[in-house]
């Protein structure tokens, strides 16, 4: 059990506290939800990214989304496979092209590797995309979700008392 102590010292008891709802901590939630699991997931942010930080969506990941039921969302919103055949370095987009190799599973000397190895392909699913995914998906679960939520501390009582973290909510009209 976790104790969440506020700062305005309203303290609240749940099974479960994520720290940080990006896609480690919004997948998370995702995953224990399918075992009926539930809490609290907080992150520091005001909302999900807005920035399309990290991009490359994996194979082995997209099965995992797939085994929770959100491949076909990913999918719906993602650069597909086939658009991201090559890497290349360049002077500039339309400049001299220095070098350039087949990226994400598009080796044609490898083709039936990437098959074996997974039904899924690579895709590009930037931050931006898929930690609404997540986020929506965890909300609909049953997850506590807030933003503008930070953890302040934590103190561990041991495997019987549980863990007591204390979480400061800033207000919109906070500075």
């Amino acid at each position: 059990m976790i104790t969440a102590n506020t700062t305005d010292a309203n303290a609240e008891e749940t099974d479960l506290l994520i720290v940080g709802a990006g896609p480690a901590g919004a997948s998370l939630a995702c995953f224990l939800s399918e075992y009926g699991l539930r809490g609290i997931l907080i992150s520091s942010a005001p909302g999900t990214s807005d920035t399309p930080r990290a991009h490359i969506t994996n194979m082995a990941a997209l099965e995992c989304l797939r085994d929770i039921g959100l491949e076909e969302e990913c999918l719906s919103k993602c650069t597909a496979s086939r658009n991201m055949e090559h890497t290349r370095w360049c002077h500039s987009m339309a400049g001299e092209e220095f070098a350039r190799i087949h990226s994400w599973g598009h080796d044609p000397h490898r083709l039936e590797d990437y098959a074996e190895a997974s039904p899924c392909a690579h895709v590009d699913l930037p931050q931006t995309l898929a930690e609404p995914i997540l986020v929506n998906r965890a909300r609909e679960r049953g997850w506590d979700i807030r933003f503008n939520t930070k953890i302040i501390s934590f103190e561990d009582h041991g495997v019987e008392k549980g863990v007591t973290s204390t979480i400061e909510t800033k207000s919109s009209t906070d500075p």
